[in-house]
């Protein structure tokens, strides 16, 4: 469970200045502030993973990323998850046969990741992407608040009188 504690200083004036935007810029500014946090817990992830000793041949690390998915013209969704399959990092495909059925495997694959998040019925759960969002939730909220913050006084610079809607 998330729990939310400390308030971001100056929050009303930033919502306040976000809704003034134009549609456009306002959707950039979102996809930026959403971006830094996801950012900040895949950085986590990689952090809590490298302290469990996960980075045996670096795949695991290499892949831990962020990922912008299609939701909409009005919506911003990133995920932070682990590369797998074919769209690992690095991934090179190889192909096994036996008789006349083909396999396809892939190196660098981290598949595993799985293993180590959830546990098995024969190893217990070793979670480091859970962790990475829940002991961060603030730390989050706040660099979303900064880049949105930043992303705000450029636009304002850039553009001016132009990046307010008229009312």
């Amino acid at each position: 469970m998330v729990k939310s504690g400390a308030q971001i200083q100056g929050m009303d004036e930033l919502l306040k200045n976000f809704r003034a935007l134009h549609d456009d810029l306002k959707l950039k500014a979102a996809a930026a502030a959403v971006a830094g946090g996801a950012r900040l817990v895949a950085n986590e992830a990689k952090k809590n993973a490298q302290a469990q000793g996960l980075e045996s041949s670096g795949a695991l690390l290499e892949n831990i990323a962020i990922k912008r998915e299609k939701t909409g013209r009005d919506r911003i969704q990133y995920n932070v998850g682990v590369r797998h399959g074919s769209k690992s990092k690095n991934a090179r495909k190889v192909v096994h046969y036996r008789g006349t059925r083909k396999k396809v495997t892939y190196e660098n694959d981290p598949f595993y990741w799985w293993f180590h998040e959830f546990g098995t019925s024969k190893m217990p759960a070793r979670p480091f992407m859970r962790p990475a969002f829940e002991a961060n939730v603030e730390k989050v909220k706040q660099a979303m608040a900064n880049r949105l913050r930043s992303s705000i006084e450029r636009f304002k610079k850039r553009y001016g009188r132009n990046t307010v809607r008229s009312t």
